[in-house]
Order: C-alpha cells, then sequence, then structure tokens
C-alpha cells in the first residue's frame, strides 16, 4: 500500500474499501486519546502506520482488511464528523454523542481537538 493523506484514509473509511477483520476489538480509546492523535498529528509528530491485509473474498473481490489501526482510522472519522463503514448508524450515534468533534484553529495555525 502507498503513502496515503489523513483524507485518503478516512474517504476509504466511509466509502467500505477497509474492513475490520472479526479478531479486532471495538473502538475502546476514550475521548483524552482521540485528542491526543489530533495534538500529534497537528504537531507534525509520527503516529504510526496502518498495518492491512489484502485478500480476496469468494466473489473474487479484492477486499483489505486493516489488521492495526482501527482505532487510529475510527479516531480520524471522529475528527472528521463521517461514518466509518465498519460502524452500523447506531453505533455511529453513541459514539457522535461521546466524542463530539470540537475542532478548533489557533492564530498561529495549530489545531486542537476537545
Amino acid at each position: 500500500m502507498t503513502d496515503q493523506t489523513i483524507t485518503d484514509v478516512v474517504q476509504a473509511a466511509i466509502k467500505g474499501n477497509y474492513d475490520i477483520p472479526e479478531f479486532q476489538r471495538e473502538f475502546i480509546w476514550k475521548p483524552g486519546q482521540v485528542a491526543a492523535l489530533a495534538e500529534s498529528l497537528s504537531l507534525g509528530y509520527p503516529v504510526g502506520c496502518l498495518v492491512v491485509w489484502k485478500s480476496t473474498d469468494k466473489d473474487g473481490k479484492e477486499r483489505i482488511y486493516v489488521v492495526d489501526g482501527q482505532q487510529r482510522i475510527t479516531a480520524l472519522c471522529i475528527m472528521f464528523g463521517k461514518q466509518p463503514y465498519w460502524k452500523d448508524i447506531k453505533e455511529w450515534q453513541v459514539i457522535s454523542a461521546t466524542y463530539t468533534p470540537n475542532l478548533s484553529v489557533s492564530s498561529e495555525g495549530k489545531f486542537f481537538f476537545g
């Protein structure tokens, strides 16, 4: 997989280009962890990489499974206010109510989430 922007990753998550394997845990990050990811991104700190597994389903369609990075991708979707493909509407409503995005930009151009 090639380098992707944050926007690319979020778009892939909402369009269904990524799948989450059954062995993955549910989204468990606390609001402070989502805020810390946003802060790391705004400061240009590394936030890790995604580990994906490409496979072909029984219909011959290529699937990309997120083996490591689901928590970060879901957090990015929260920041952008976009529902990832793997969350149904009821789950997303609960997440959205818990992690109401509040993105602010300072006069210096840094952004803060919280």
